[in-house]
């Protein structure tokens, strides 16, 4: 779980990024990686950092799941490496995140 990256500005554009994603993926093979990041909001003041940031993942690789969770009132939405996203895996996983107010509330399409 890629909980956050970021590469100073002055650094932004150089391929350091997707190195790094390149080498955790290397490096954790035999894991699923995922990561979330504050979802397309057209209101959002940051809304063009937003757009960089989703088709940063996509373009390294990390794919939609269609799952997104809210904490601290941000929406955020989650991508993983592989297609067949263990949702149920996931939210154990964050169960196990110890930090103050955290408590995520998950978004999950209806399947029928």
């Amino acid at each position: 779980y890629l909980f956050f990256l970021a590469i100073v500005p002055e650094h932004r554009k150089e391929g350091y990024g997707g190195t790094a994603l390149k080498l955790l993926r290397e490096h954790y093979a035999d894991k699923t990686g995922v990561v979330d990041f504050e979802s397309i909001d057209e209101k959002a003041d940051n809304l063009a950092q937003r757009v960089k940031r989703r088709e940063f993942y996509l373009r390294n690789g990390y794919l939609e799941t269609g799952v997104g969770l809210t904490y601290r009132g941000v929406d955020y939405e989650v991508f993983s490496t592989e297609r067949e996203f263990d949702f149920e895996m996931f939210k154990e996983l964050m169960a196990k995140i110890n930090v103050e107010d955290f408590n995520p509330v998950f978004h999950v399409p209806n399947i029928n």
